[in-house]
């Protein structure tokens, strides 16, 4: 009977590989060292199961007895298996060609582990920058956003999509200002205005819930599940009124800013920019 085999996704080669690839970066991102530690675990389990099948259950219950406990203390985790309570394991374990297949597993992923864990202590989080091969150029309207108040693309007199990000394959956090005339029109400045007294608002309701909060009025909520929590603790109480009062801060900071700007509106018309075109 032939025994076809899937190749594998992950070695310990194609881990080599990628942390040679990353050495020769100047910045590396976190999302990078989390497919290379998610790759070194998938490649490591592997070899370990290896190992476990041919020097252990490859063989008869009864030659099977004498490695138990150490079959039993192997770790799960990668980082267990460099830890001082393995290492004790190892050398309290009589010799074996089951001892010398883990140890010589061991020795052979400890470099590769290690790089990893000193890798990530100058990690950079965030998305890893693309580079965008630019083909040549084109001309855009653009005009001042009346939430944002950052230049975007404008089509007549209303914003285009901006403020977005393509997670999952559509547009996600578009800015509210999407669709609405742009700053430097009487609708566009009304539309901020607007946007002003919902703000303020908002601020003016997370003020009277803070009067409540501290008559028991108002009850905090279970961070997980979003239920009220009926006989909260001091403590709870406190960090409810804290948060509802940051919130508010924040509102009417956001409200004041705003208004700075409607203070010195005056008409615009939009800008024609050259802008790349990339692929």
């Amino acid at each position: 009977m032939t025994r076809f085999t899937t190749p594998r996704r992950h070695t310990i080669e194609k881990v080599r590989d990628a942390l040679a690839s990353l050495r020769e970066q100047d910045v590396v991102y976190k999302v990078q060292l989390d497919d290379v530690h998610y790759s070194l675990n998938k490649a490591f389990d592997q070899d370990r199961e290896e190992i476990i099948a041919s020097c252990y259950f490859s063989l008869p219950a009864d030659k099977r007895e004498p490695f138990n406990e150490f079959f039993w203390d192997l770790p799960h985790a990668v980082a267990h298996w460099y830890g001082k309570k393995f290492e004790k394991t190892l050398a309290a374990c009589p010799e074996s060609a089951f001892k010398d297949q883990v140890t010589t597993h061991r020795n052979r992923w400890r470099p590769l582990f290690i790089e990893l864990k000193t890798m990530r202590e100058n990690q950079v989080k965030g998305k890893v920058p693309v580079q965008k091969e630019v083909v040549g150029t084109r001309m855009q309207r653009r005009a001042i956003c009346s939430c944002c108040f950052r230049q975007q693309a404008v089509k007549g007199d209303r914003m285009v999509a901006h403020g977005y990000t393509l997670d999952y394959g559509f547009q996600n956090g578009n800015c509210i200002g999407a669709g609405k005339p742009h700053f430097g029109t009487t609708e566009g400045v009304q539309f901020t205005q607007e946007l002003i007294r919902n703000v303020l608002n908002t601020a003016a309701r997370k003020r009277s819930a803070v009067e409540g909060a501290k008559v028991g009025e108002v009850k905090p909520v279970e961070r997980k599940t979003g239920k009220r929590i009926d006989n909260p603790t001091q403590h709870q109480i406190n960090m409810l009124i804290h948060n509802l009062e940051s919130e508010a801060r924040m509102a009417e900071f956001h409200a004041e800013q705003m208004q700075k700007q409607v203070d010195q509106w005056k008409f615009v018309d939009p800008v024609d920019v050259e802008v790349e075109i990339t692929k």
